[in-house]
């Protein structure tokens, strides 16, 4: 098809919009169904105009950050958006004839580095000779292949040990990657543990929705499942605070992020009956709420939990639903 409105928007690698589908009453109220890093459809191809349900006939776009007066409404036209400088250069040229140039942005710089370079990159094919780019883009093949398991384990029924394995190699990946990369912010660790969480949540909920299921095995114990909520918010408030890194404060991605972690602690809160959890979360200094420490009381870790769902719904209200008055 040709879309007329949604064709008016240039390409940019740090963009000031986002293009999602709108909600209605009957969706779930505690997530945004934004087009977003972990969908499994182009945004570049997904001009359809409507929602999954068919509630919707249409889609908006939204600005995610402060826009001056003349300057240009930009999407990102990679799907998912977390992949190297190397890959999207090549990529956009081949589906869109236009050079995204050797350079990514100024401010997105120090999140393409790997060991302290931007790696190598061409317009008609990504430079795998490079050490480097072949580091990112062995990263990128793993994870495309992680993300093709997990959709494929999502339709199945009984699949609980196999998304906790999916799960784990999800966290071998991202430690892996973290070394190899040289590099702790590197954009393509947002996608690796965005995966790791929706497999823990998944695992999660299989293990639950199995309850009284002889084949579908034993069902978690307190102490198990206290384990898996504890790596589960460790690894939703680094990707909270590389999220905020690439994409600012007010990103529909990042709300989705403080509401994983909103969830997390008070599972956690409510796990320990009251105790403090024996959880680091903010040891690095440098995280989502520019904190220096972590949460010491019981008191500390419910203000953070509190925080984490402010911020849910700071975010989420920039973003209302069904903006466009529809007609009867």
């Amino acid at each position: 098809g040709v879309y007329l409105h949604f064709s008016m928007f240039n390409h940019d690698c740090d963009p000031n919009c986002i293009k999602f589908h709108p909600e209605t009453e009957e969706d779930d109220d505690d997530a945004l169904r934004l087009t977003s890093s972990t969908s499994t459809d182009s945004e570049e191809n997904d001009q359809t105009e409507h929602t999954s349900n068919g509630h919707s006939s249409y889609s908006e776009v939204r600005a995610t950050k402060f826009i001056q007066k003349g300057e240009a409404l930009t999407l990102q036209y990679m799907n998912p958006r977390e992949v190297s400088h190397a890959t999207r250069r090549t990529h956009l040229m081949e589906q869109h004839l236009f050079d995204i140039g050797s350079d990514p942005p100024a401010n997105r710089k120090g999140m393409e580095l790997v060991t302290n370079a931007i790696p190598a990159s061409s317009a008609t094919k990504v430079a795998t000779d490079n050490e480097d780019s072949s580091v990112t883009t062995n990263i990128e093949q793993t994870l495309e292949a992680l993300e093709d398991m997990m959709a494929e384990l999502l339709m199945e029924p009984n699949m609980s040990e196999q998304i906790q394995a999916l799960e784990l190699s999800c966290e071998e990946l991202y430690l892996e990657s973290k070394e190899l990369l040289g590099n702790r912010n590197h954009l393509l660790l947002i996608r690796i543990l965005r995966l790791q969480l929706d497999a823990m949540e998944a695992f999660l909920k299989a293990k639950e929705s199995n309850n009284g299921d002889q084949n579908a095995g034993e069902s978690l114990s307190l102490e198990e499942r206290g384990t898996v909520t504890t790596k589960f918010v460790v690894s939703a408030s680094e990707l909270c605070r590389l999220q905020i890194l690439l994409l600012g404060e007010h990103h529909p991605d990042v709300a989705r992020t403080y509401h994983d972690l909103w969830k997390g602690i008070g599972v956690l809160l409510t796990n320990h009956a009251g105790k403090v959890p024996d959880v680091k979360l903010y040891s690095n200094g440098d995280n989502a709420s520019n904190s220096t420490t972590d949460p010491k009381s019981f008191v500390e870790w419910s203000k953070e939990e509190n925080r984490c769902l402010k911020e849910f719904e700071r975010i989420s209200s920039l973003y209302p639903r069904d903006a466009v008055t529809k007609q009867t």
